[in-house]
């Protein structure tokens, strides 16, 4: 696939045909530690994803506090595929790309609210898949978005039109630039109701199969 790949939510623009990233907005210090304290004044897991020297990918978290916390870094590792660590071992020479966390509703909101001042961060929150009023949420620089990205790539491959898909509330940014943007049956409320149309859910290929009827690719 030899078109630029967006990663992070937008933090990061690999280019293959240059074998490089073309776009990179990492968190500053004072960014981090802000974060930081944000999320650990709730008592709840910081969990820091980062890039470091020589490409690589790692997760790094302070201790787990709970059942709910462990399932998540254990997930982080099936899904991602990449060292899931103790902060301790994080590298001084790491970038940091975003900061998650999950825990209990009114603690995800007041992490929410405590960074709201800091103007180069954005944070996307929204209910987690765990249930019971978890919720979570991911920090970002606020010039990392997947909206911002799908403004890139339009003026790199100066593409005429943008189609996308989506199904949570890091999404929004992409449909609200993207000529045409389609949320799965299964999306959030929010991303459905400002989506272009709302298609078959995740479980039942809904993606593959609007892009099968709409590019009248073969069965």
């Amino acid at each position: 696939f030899c078109l630029p790949h967006v990663y992070k939510n937008g933090v990061m623009i690999w280019d293959p045909r240059v074998d490089h990233y073309s776009h990179q907005n990492f968190l500053t210090l004072a960014e981090i530690e802000h974060v930081l304290t944000a999320i650990l004044a709730q008592d709840v897991t910081p969990f820091v994803f980062t890039f470091e020297p020589g490409g690589h990918h790692a997760i790094y978290h302070t201790p787990l506090q709970n059942e709910t916390e462990e399932r998540l870094a254990g997930a982080f590792v099936e899904r991602s595929e990449v060292a899931v660590l103790p902060a301790a071992q994080l590298p001084a020479a790491a970038e940091i790309t975003n900061i998650s966390a999950l825990g209990e509703g009114p603690a995800i909101d007041r992490i929410e609210a405590l960074i709201a001042s800091e103007p180069h961060l954005v944070a996307y929150a929204g209910d987690a898949w765990e249930g019971n009023g978890w919720r979570w949420i991911d920090i970002h620089h606020s010039d990392a978005s997947k909206g911002a990205a799908v403004d890139m790539l339009r003026a790199q491959l100066n593409a005429e039109r943008v189609v996308c898909f989506g199904d949570s509330y890091n999404d929004l940014s992409m449909f609200a630039t993207a000529d045409e943007s389609y949320a799965p049956a299964n999306a959030a409320d929010p991303v459905k109701e400002a989506a272009t149309a709302v298609i078959g859910p995740h479980d039942e290929d809904g993606i593959a199969r609007f892009l099968r009827e709409r590019f009248e690719l073969p069965g």
